[in-house]
């Protein structure tokens, strides 16, 4: 059964920007200004939060969850992380928008744990804009070439 406000969880690694993806989102939909990013080089969000507001005559909530490789770096981290994908994973109306810094290493091996729990995943990889194409061709390559992927410029 789907929410009554439809979901958008917004993943990705620790410090890679997914509160400032989410605080634009807001600004540009409804002019309110959010605090919730930090220039810490820890982890900022410490558990999820849900920000709402409307998408044209939708409410829409955006789910901030704590980053992937949250500086904690156990695997205690790494499986309440798991563990709240695939809780929430049930109520989503769309598809987790999986924001990436790179296209190799832990961010692929995350890649992977999280499609184990979502059938359907957007990606974004945050670079600037002339490094796009090529991060796009290897994108095609990767056995993830099935996955959306768009840019998202630097902050």
């Amino acid at each position: 059964m789907a929410p009554s406000v439809p979901l958008l969880l917004v993943i990705g690694r620790t410090r890679v920007g997914k509160g400032e993806v989410i605080k634009t989102l807001v600004k540009r939909q409804t002019g309110r200004t959010l605090d919730i990013t930090s220039d810490r080089l820890v982890s900022h969000t410490q558990y999820s939060s849900r920000y709402s507001f409307k998408l044209g005559h939708k409410d829409i909530s955006l789910v901030d969850t704590v980053g992937y490789d949250d500086s904690k770096g156990d695997q205690k981290s790494a499986d309440a992380f798991l563990k709240l994908l695939a809780e929430t994973g049930e109520e989503l109306f769309y598809p987790p928008l999986v924001i990436l810094r790179e296209l190799s290493g832990t961010d692929t091996e995350w890649l992977k744990r999280i499609r184990l729990v979502f059938s359907s995943i957007v990606c974004a990889v945050r670079c600037k804009k002339k490094s796009f194409p090529s991060a796009q061709e290897y994108w095609a390559k990767s056995e993830f070439a099935s996955i959306p992927l768009f840019h998202l410029h630097e902050f």
